[in-house]
């Protein structure tokens, strides 16, 4: 199951590197992958699915429905915030008691949550996580079917490549911030 990881780390370098930082004493094989690759495909399989596939769907999923949350939120108070000035602006025309007018406290306000929503790309990441998470429900899918070494070890690398993808993404933002 896990004969990969050798040309994982001959393809992604940069990533196995920041991956061995987060480690203990940079092992990445652990006793529990050693011992499975013993078992039989079927229950290898089986361990791979239930232990790697939905595993990482379930994350993705929470993810995706937890950015979506995010923009969500941001996003109703940003238009309430615009829709606050708007009141404002006609409160303060009417009696022209106020000194202070909040309707450009309010507005700038209401641009910062939007500025706020652009830089964390909460929509972008939930469409991306919920991408992923399809993707994965179509390749456990896929993985049912499986029944050799040959077609285990497809289903292992269209996972793992898939996940690799959106990982690599995110390795990618992370180092590109200060």
């Amino acid at each position: 199951l896990f004969p990969y990881t050798t040309l994982f780390r001959s393809s992604q370098p940069s990533i196995c590197s920041e991956l061995t930082m987060n480690s203990p004493e940079g092992k990445q094989i652990t006793e529990d992958m050693e011992n499975t690759r013993g078992q039989t495909v079927p229950e290898r399989l089986s361990y791979y699915i239930a232990n790697r596939i939905r595993d990482q769907k379930q994350w993705y999923t929470g993810k995706a429905a937890w950015n979506q949350k995010q923009w969500t939120g941001w996003f109703i108070s940003s238009w309430t915030l615009q829709g606050l000035a708007v009141i404002l602006a006609f409160i303060i025309l009417i009696p022209r008691a106020s000194i202070i007018n909040p309707v450009g406290i309010v507005t700038t306000a209401g641009a910062g949550v939007l500025c706020w929503m652009g830089a964390r790309n909460y929509r972008e990441l939930s469409q991306s996580y919920g991408f992923i998470a399809q993707r994965l429900s179509i390749l456990e899918e896929q993985a049912h079917q499986a029944s050799d070494e040959k077609e285990l070890a497809e289903i292992v690398s269209h996972v793992e490549e898939t996940i690799s993808q959106e990982h690599t993404i995110w390795i990618a933002r992370r180092l590109d911030t200060p």
